[in-house]
């Protein structure tokens, strides 16, 4: 596979496995700023696979359109140099998934596969957009949401994606290959939140069983 240009150890293009540790390792606060995430659809097939780097193409210039309002000229070639040498990567474009996940920061550059469908995204933030890698990996476990107001309890099981209905606030669940469905975990945490509520985490080492649980309460 063809290497970058960019004398750097941490600049990788192999294609890695999404793994919870990996999660785990972008969200901490080791990496420089900006950092840019770029999120695609692709196909493991001929003739499909034809339009994958076409399409990073043109993901990867809105990245750039995104960058030019805030940074100079040559920092946003420096940060885009990875992408575009990926883009020219024919032996990786044949050998893709389902979706792929880039992730990159000033000397930094990951390539995630993906063995799910993901809606085409790109972000420049201060951090990186990992809530698709979240809803991903929820296939590994199964979870519980515990919700409490003065009215009702209500537990959710299982896979838990869809969205919030505006209005009634219920949950419509959807299926984790939707690119449309959402985290409900994240949602619901950020829905009480809004409304004045706590939200509590246990860490995995304090759970009574092996399978993932939060629990959202609303007072």
């Amino acid at each position: 596979m063809t290497q970058p240009t960019a004398p750097t150890a941490k600049v990788s293009l192999q294609m890695s496995r999404l793994t919870n540790d990996f999660l785990t390792e972008i969200t901490t606060d080791d990496f420089e700023q900006p950092r840019l995430s770029l999120y695609q659809s692709t196909h493991r097939r001929h003739p499909e696979n034809q339009q994958d780097p076409i399409r990073f193409r043109g993901l990867v210039n809105h990245l750039k359109q995104l960058l030019l309002k805030n940074h100079p000229p040559a920092q946003v070639s420096a940060l885009l140099e990875p992408f575009e040498v990926l883009a020219r990567d024919t032996e990786f474009w044949n050998h893709t998934l389902d979706g792929l996940a880039v992730f990159a920061a000033p000397g930094w550059f990951r390539v995630i596969g993906l063995r799910r469908t993901v809606q085409e995204l790109t972000v420049v933030a201060d951090s990186f957009h990992t809530k698709p890698l979240r809803r991903i990996l929820q296939t590994a476990d199964r979870y519980q949401v515990l919700g409490l107001n003065l009215h009702e309890i209500k537990l959710y099981e299982g896979e838990i994606v869809g969205h919030i209905i505006e209005g009634s606030g219920n949950l419509r669940l959807g299926t984790i290959d939707n690119p449309q469905s959402d985290d409900l975990l994240d949602d619901l945490g950020e829905r009480v939140l809004e409304n004045g509520g706590k939200v509590f985490v246990v860490p995995a080492v304090q759970m009574p069983t092996d399978t993932g649980a939060a629990a959202t309460c609303r007072y």
